[in-house]
């Protein structure tokens, strides 16, 4: 038992490792890390790994704005809220996937989706900029009463906090380093222009950002709501 303890805890901190050692090559020369991505299944479950840890640590970080509502939440939350994270990674890409597609480009799905479970590193950072705010937003959610009228509710109450609007000017720098990065996987997977690939990045991240407010959002302010206790 020992043994087997030890061997998942070394794998285990290898993955967390390797996933480390990657963001400051995916930062600083993203071109020359996507050149290396395949379309193989192999790359993908190596990408898979990758992208299931990101997931773990932006649970991680959420954690402060639930306890900051006073929510009790157990580990079933906890693993629903990664195994979500990681389905809608996978719903992204393919949104990324779709749009270089109807642009002709040339990558695959499979690669594709590799590509952007590697770049989600950088979203970890992002989150852990974005906690001020994100309390702000919980707050929303945490109603359990979903309107037309939420996001502007979210933005209202970001606006009129001096603190979670400094958390939101770095949560943009964080974006626009992402924004980036995913200029350069467009361009490595899908052989586009330098114009082309930011043409397309922009369109990705506009049909993402409308993912995040009407599928993201909706199901994770449910998931609290069906989980919250002692509120």
């Amino acid at each position: 038992m020992d043994e087997a303890y030890d061997k998942i805890l070394k794998v285990s901190l290898g993955k967390f490792s390797r996933f480390f050692r990657n963001i400051p090559k995916i930062i600083s020369s993203p071109s020359k890390f996507f050149d290396k991505v395949d379309n193989s299944d192999k790359e993908f479950v190596k990408a898979s790994t990758f992208a299931l840890i990101a997931a773990a640590l932006m649970a991680l970080l959420s954690i402060p704005s639930y306890r900051l509502h006073g929510l009790h939440l157990d580990s079933l939350f906890f693993i629903i809220n990664i195994v979500i994270a990681w389905i809608l990674f996978i719903l992204y890409a393919f949104q990324i996937w779709l749009i270089c597609k109807i642009f002709f480009g040339k990558g695959g799905i499979l690669q594709t989706i590799s590509m952007f479970f590697y770049s989600v590193s950088i979203l970890v950072f992002v989150k852990m900029f974005e906690i001020p705010s994100r309390a702000m937003r919980d707050n929303e959610l945490l109603r359990c009463d979903l309107t037309a009228l939420s996001a502007h509710n979210m933005s209202k109450a970001i606006s009129s906090n001096i603190y979670s609007m400094s958390s939101e000017i770095y949560v943009a720098l964080g974006y626009f380093i992402y924004f980036i990065v995913l200029i350069n996987l467009v361009r490595s997977a899908h052989k586009f222009g330098i114009f082309k690939s930011i043409f397309v990045s922009l369109i990705s991240l506009y049909t993402i950002s409308i993912t995040v407010s009407y599928l993201q959002r909706p199901v994770i302010g449910t998931l609290l709501c069906a989980f919250k206790e002692n509120i």
